[in-house]
């Protein structure tokens, strides 16, 4: 409890009335512990620690109405904390009370990035409410700030600039409307009320407030407060903006909040909300013919999403900062932009793109011709994997120094052993070519092996042969894989079998190696590579049953009763 009212300093200008109602709140409760402790999660803190005039109270500008107060606490030990206030002074009404709800199961909602600051303490009847302060600007300030720099003489931001900004805000009410479920538009849905980050690959969005929410009711409840006040206004307060942005930005946003099935639905009712409603309802009438251009581009092929595109950006950046950076220093720059944009959460495709305008970028016009001619294939058909297009072994073909090489196949298999060889090749008669990945697995003496998944009859004859020969209880099965292992002379000794389960796990049902090779830990090698492949086509687990499970247990598989098996996160 904070128990003395000289604490806190007050800004100039405050009525009486405002003054009296924040000693009330804040003197002789535990609202100010539970602020901070909830928003600010610190358990330790203690009111009675702030020195005199410590805390700073001075008043916000409100998009509802408010009085919206910002509290700055400075403490002796250097600590510091922000909190947004609301106070109405009266207790709240019902959708007043529904707002403050809905703002709690924004703010922190299972499974989601956060789009709302956290909640701190609640008091309903004095109508208040403390929140974890978000100081950055928003994106009407950002506007405002390209306009006051445009007006000094400097250029206009970068289309770019313009799109990732418009981009991860609409994005940002998107995925809050999604995340009540559909019940909600979050409003006010305004470039006033929502603040993106400086860093593009830090993903954490945020909307200022929710007070202004609305019942959703269909598409155009969403899309015309976007059209109205991300565009016309804009446009309406300097013109010279209607040249910089893109209405498509908003289904850019769309896609971005819900992922390419969720979003190809919601164009598909937007699209009937359009043309069932007057000419110009959702705030721009050749909206319904953008809409339509843009949905059969993106039925066609796969759009690479915002993090994708930023991330190639950062890394021309980069480079043009150190031209001279070697191939070693050009892959880490990769990885690490891959990382930090969290790029495998998307189809393997925004891997390859990324890699495409970024490390290969220049190498010749036949490489590049042929990665985008690959591009291509896996656009129209995002969820094959690269493996199945033959065109990436011309591809590998056509790079000619070996470190090239090394790092198009840890492009394909990012978790590939920095020191294994990869060959892509083409097998079969035309018009029945196979694309075969061969990785080549060393033993304890050094000798190597080649390790490729196979569909060919004779290659999985021999497989379950082996399996006969050492006494593998192996039953066959038609939702069988299989991977196998030969010597220098093309003779099958060993070999993995394998089914998937679902989208992201899959299940190791038999690994043999010939009785002369046993203990020549080729068994191990063949596992690890196995995950390390599936890792790179997007499943996040691997199964297997307790047949032997000293060897599964030594390779980082571990009891999962959910599964009722051995498991092993590859995600």
């Amino acid at each position: 409890v904070l128990r003395r009212a000289d604490r806190l300093a007050f800004e100039d200008g405050l009525a009486p009335i405002e003054l009296r109602r924040l000693k009330k709140l804040l003197v002789g409760t535990t609202f100010l512990h539970e602020s901070v402790r909830f928003a600010c999660g610190q358990e330790d803190f203690n009111p009675n620690d702030i020195p005199t005039g410590g805390a700073w109270i001075s008043r916000l500008p409100s998009l509802s109405g408010g009085p919206d107060y910002r509290l700055s606490l400075n403490l002796p030990n250097g600590r510091h904390y922000s909190l947004k206030l609301r106070l109405k002074g009266r207790p709240w009404t019902r959708r007043e009370r529904q707002a403050i709800q809905w703002s709690a199961a924004l703010a922190d909602h299972p499974g989601e990035v956060r789009l709302l600051a956290p909640l701190g303490a609640v008091r309903s009847r004095e109508g208040a409410v403390s929140r974890l302060y978000i100081g950055d600007l928003t994106v009407w300030e950002k506007i405002r700030d390209f306009a006051g720099r445009r007006a000094a003489g400097s250029p206009p931001p970068e289309t770019a600039v313009w799109r990732k900004l418009y981009v991860e805000a609409v994005s940002a009410f998107f995925r809050a409307w999604k995340m009540s479920g559909g019940r909600i538009v979050p409003g006010p849905v305004s470039p006033a009320n929502v603040v993106v980050p400086e860093l593009d690959y830090r993903d954490d969005t945020i909307i200022a407030g929710i007070e202004e929410w609305a019942p959703y009711r269909n598409t155009l409840s969403l899309i015309r407060p976007i059209v109205d006040h991300f565009y016309r206004r804009s446009a309406a307060d300097d013109p010279w903006i209607r040249e910089q942005i893109e209405p498509e930005w908003i289904f850019d946003a769309c896609y971005d909040a819900l992922g390419r099935d969720e979003a190809a639905a919601f164009f598909v009712r937007l699209q009937a909300d359009l043309e069932a409603a007057p000419p110009g309802a959702a705030g721009d009438a050749d909206l319904p013919r953008i809409l339509s251009e843009y949905r059969a581009r993106f039925e066609k092929s796969y759009q690479i999403p915002l993090p994708g595109l930023s991330a190639v950006r950062a890394y021309q950046e980069w480079e043009a900062a150190d031209p001279t950076a070697d191939s070693k220093e050009r892959e880490r720059k990769v990885l690490d932009l891959h990382r930090k944009y969290d790029l495998g959460r998307f189809p393997e495709i925004v891997r390859y793109y990324l890699y495409r305008q970024t490390y290969f970028a220049g190498k010749s016009e036949k490489a590049e011709a042929l990665f985008d001619r690959l591009l291509g294939l896996m656009a129209e058909n995002p969820k094959a994997p690269a493996v199945r297009f033959v065109e990436i072994s011309d591809l590998q073909a056509a790079l000619d120094d070996e470190r090239d090489r090394a790092v198009f196949s840890r492009m394909i298999f990012p978790n590939l052993a920095p020191d294994r060889r990869l060959d892509v090749v083409v097998e079969g008669e035309e018009g029945s070519e196979r694309v075969v990945v061969r990785s080549f697995l060393l033993d304890r003496r050094g000798e190597a092996y080649a390790f490729s998944e196979t569909s060919d009859p004779a290659d999985i004859g021999r497989l379950y042969r082996l399996f006969y020969k050492e006494n593998f209880p192996k039953v066959i099965s038609q939702q069988d894989r299989h991977f196998v292992l030969q010597d220098a002379q093309d003779q099958v000794v060993g070999g993995l079998c394998y089914r998937v389960m679902s989208r992201s796990a899959v299940f190791i049902d038999a690994v043999v190696v010939t009785s002369r090779l046993k203990s020549s830990g080729l068994g191990g090698a063949m596992t690890d590579e196995f995950c390390g492949r599936m890792a790179a086509q997007g499943y996040t687990t691997v199964l297997t049953h307790f047949y032997l499970p000293g060897f599964f247990l030594r390779r980082g598989f571990k009891l999962d009763k959910k599964w009722g098996a051995l498991a092993k996160s590859i995600g």
